[in-house]
């Protein structure tokens, strides 16, 4: 089966667009877009609105128009930064609680880098917590670890033995960093002191980090939130889901980004962060529930 397919400048890219039936704007408009923006990051969003693309059907739904298409992909891109705002607090404090509980239980130096200070993945493919650590600490060239790698009276790998937990935080990834918490091999002391730290109960810590890396990596890369499904879901008190559903004045699937906002606003409550984050959400889309429902019901194109 031949994949490859002809490129198409973008006045022929406008051009397809109107022969398939999408009500374009002026066609310069409609060019600038696309030589900003990448007809094929588009595509995700105009798949929405044509009639059978998964059975060769590119043809637009009758009275589509390209503005309907945009508002959905820039309040997506609105969407990404509020998230991230939310997901960086939340991380700093989850940063903080690890490094406090790590040093009060353990030690500031050594011990959360050695390889018995994790429990093993149960998958080969995964690299060990202990592992990501210290090549995270490798590859970091921030002044504050830079400044123990520089001292020459240390060999090989010796040096990272002198970086605090306090500092080697702030230069791990989110998804090293839950791993880390997750993972400890200590009979769950370390996550469980970090839960006390923040005020959140075990059940849920573990998944709304793993739900909030994964969320945060697509922020990040500023993939397509809309109709989109998160792999990792989070869980969210049963009082939580209740309140989310009234102000939602309906349901969201499991899998939505609107569990992830809903387990994001719950954090960042129980932290004493910020409050009304699910509100700010509804307000960013109060103009537009086609936008939403692909938020709270995602569904395959």
């Amino acid at each position: 089966m031949n994949r490859r397919k002809i490129f198409f400048p973008v006045e022929q890219q406008a051009s397809l667009l109107a022969k398939r039936g999408l009500l374009l704007p002026q066609r310069s408009e409609a060019q600038t877009f696309l030589t900003r923006h990448n007809y094929y990051r588009f595509s995700g969003y105009m798949r929405y609105f044509q009639t059978d693309l998964a059975s060769g059907n590119t043809a637009f739904k009758p009275g589509t128009h390209w503005d309907e298409i945009a508002d959905i992909y820039y309040l997506d891109s609105t969407l990404r930064t509020y998230l991230l705002r939310g997901i960086q607090a939340a991380e700093v404090a989850i940063r903080s609680a690890f490094s406090l509980s790590e040093c009060s239980l353990h030690s500031p130096y050594e011990q959360y880098l050695q390889t018995n200070a994790y429990k093993p993945p149960k998958s080969n493919r995964v690299q060990p917590a202990d592992v990501l650590i210290s090549s995270e600490l490798d590859r970091s060239r921030e002044p504050f670890i830079q400044k123990y790698r520089d001292d020459t009276s240390r060999t090989d790998n010796d040096w990272k033995k002198d970086v605090p937990v306090w500092a080697a935080v702030e230069a791990l990834s989110l998804g090293t960093l839950s791993k880390a918490i997750q993972f400890r091999n200590d009979g769950n002391a370390v996550y469980s002191e970090t839960c006390k730290i923040l005020e959140v109960r075990k059940p849920f810590l573990a998944t709304q980090m793993r739900s909030f890396t994964f969320t945060r990596n697509k922020c990040a890369h500023s993939s397509r939130l809309w109709n989109s499904y998160v792999l990792d879901q989070p869980s969210i008190p049963r009082g939580a889901k209740q309140r989310a559903n009234e102000r939602l004045g309906g349901t969201y699937d499991a899998n939505s980004v609107m569990a992830v906002i809903i387990a994001l606003d719950f954090f960042l409550e129980r932290t004493k962060l910020q409050s009304g984050f699910l509100d700010g959400y509804l307000k960013l889309v109060e103009d537009s529930p086609a936008f939403h429902h692909g938020i709270t019901h995602p569904r395959h194109s």
